[in-house]
């Protein structure tokens, strides 16, 4: 068959600082080169991509789609991975999630990365890639014309260039905000968090305890339980992201506090939220 371009949904993700780790790996003062190897591994998310090309949609399985397997294809490039899916609801929120994972999953190894989600002519099979979808990908995270990444999401100055996230183009929010899908917007909001008119993945959205105060099956000591575990999760998390960082290099440590003011501010909430089942939980004065 002819090899064709085709309209696609993009998602380019760069590991960060990859070259220093594999520096300090072949001089023995860092990771070894299995942890390396497990890092890659994470990038490329072959499972979920199995997952999806096996089973069909797995976030949103009743949405709309063209293609079962959702058009859905990976390559990897030693610290950089690209996926890609058809233009459908079920083929954008599911490449969302396949990003959201290898953020989260990374995160939790310690590990912060960059990148772009967008819309774009791609020609993408199993061997190899190219167009201009990639490029604008490429060009948002690496920042090949400008000298310097064009990630601003969730940026702490003005100023501020090549924050440690993955931005999302105004194409997708725009894709999402046409379509009537519940599912598809309700995912979507899970997953990303906007900040003055950008918008980007935000790992830890999901890092959270809800519950139903006065349910039938509330009960306050389960909930601060839970909650509990919420914050051990948080916390190791915290300890993750500093165990191999550099703390007196000043550009990777203004990376690594985007991640700890976000996680601090979560911790804020588990404690405010252990003060509010507290307060509930007081016996009401006759």
């Amino acid at each position: 068959m002819k090899p064709k371009f085709k309209d696609k949904f993009i998602g380019f993700i760069d590991l960060l600082g990859f070259t220093s780790m594999v520096d300090a790996s072949e001089s023995n003062t860092g990771r070894s080169l299995a942890e390396l190897i497990i890092l890659q591994t994470i990038l490329e998310n072959r499972d979920g991509i199995d997952n999806i090309r096996e089973n069909g949609p797995i976030i949103c399985p009743d949405s709309e789609y063209n293609q079962l397997n959702l058009d859905i294809q990976v390559s990897q490039m030693s610290d950089s991975v690209l996926f890609s899916s058809e233009i459908s609801p079920s083929g954008v929120i599911n490449l969302i999630n396949l990003c959201w994972v290898v953020v989260f999953k990374l995160l939790q190894e310690g590990v912060l990365v960059r990148g772009y989600i967008t819309r774009g002519s791609l020609y993408h099979d199993s061997k190899t890639f190219v167009g201009s979808g990639f490029n604008r990908a490429y060009e948002f995270e690496n920042g090949s014309y400008k000298k310097k990444s064009s990630v601003t999401a969730f940026k702490m100055h003005p100023d501020e260039c090549g924050t440690p996230f993955v931005e999302v183009d105004k194409k997708i929010t725009q894709y999402i905000e046409e379509q009537s899908d519940p599912c598809l917007k309700t995912m979507f909001n899970r997953f990303v968090m906007e900040q003055e008119d950008v918008t980007g993945l935000f790992p830890f959205k999901k890092i959270a305890h809800e519950c139903i105060v006065g349910g039938s099956d509330y009960d306050p000591l389960d909930e601060m339980r839970s909650n509990d575990v919420v914050r051990r999760m948080l916390l190791v998390l915290k300890e993750n992201i500093v165990r191999y960082v550099d703390a007196e290099n000043q550009q990777v440590m203004r990376k690594v506090n985007h991640y700890l003011d976000a996680l601090n501010r979560q911790l804020e909430n588990c404690d405010k939220f252990d003060e509010a089942i507290g307060e509930l939980d007081k016996p009401i004065a006759g």
